[in-house]
């Protein structure tokens, strides 16, 4: 089955993304664009690992990278391997409540962490807004106790977000000891202790 994404065209008058470079806005269209992006707005992956599919230099990816997160268009947890954009359901309407029932079988392939549940509580937010019968459908698929909706405080850009010249030099170096082209490489693996975000 094919799968989707929408992009609206207001992207591009944006303020956010026009602040990006061109490295950070094909980062952003790429993490949106992603085969392997939830229809929740979250998926497992590492930034060594999207570099390493956009062919991209490490350095420079970091850098755009870095953008994407310094603007709240994604987060990032290092640990967990996961990555999340935190508007992406305001694009990617369901159409009926079935198809956002189907979207609890996705859940599974995001890493349990603090954006998962972040992740939930936004489709929880989102299916409040809309009829009856897609508030009834996310409590079917979703019985579980959900978070309360993400707080202004957690929405506020981290700090801890920013990648400094130190954090930079540690996933360099993390890189660099397992360059060669093994699958650990492409997987993102072999950067403990490396934290951009």
């Amino acid at each position: 089955m094919a799968h989707y994404r929408k992009i609206d065209v207001r992207i591009w008058n944006d303020a956010k993304f026009i602040a990006l470079s061109n490295s950070g806005k094909l980062i952003f269209l790429f993490l949106i664009t992603h085969p392997q992006m939830t229809a929740l707005g979250a998926m497992r992956a590492t930034p060594q690992g999207l570099a390493a599919e956009l062919k991209m230099d490490i350095e420079a990816f970091a850098e755009a990278f870095d953008e994407v997160l310094s603007q709240g268009l994604a987060k990032d947890d290092r640990g967990a391997c996961c990555i999340w954009l935190p508007n992406f359901l305001r694009y990617q309407s369901a159409e009926s409540p079935n198809v956002l029932r189907n979207w609890s079988k996705q859940v599974e392939y995001i890493p349990e962490c603090e954006l998962k549940a972040r992740a939930i509580a936004g489709l929880r937010d989102y299916a409040e807004g809309l009829s009856e019968g897609f508030r009834k459908a996310f409590r079917e698929a979703f019985p579980k106790d959900i978070p309360e909706s993400v707080s202004s405080k957690q929405r506020a850009v981290n700090p801890s977000h920013d990648v400094g010249t130190l954090a930079r030099e540690k996933f360099l170096r993390a890189s660099n000891s397992t360059k060669g082209g093994s699958a650990e490489n492409l997987a993102g693996q072999g950067d403990e202790g490396v934290t951009w975000s």
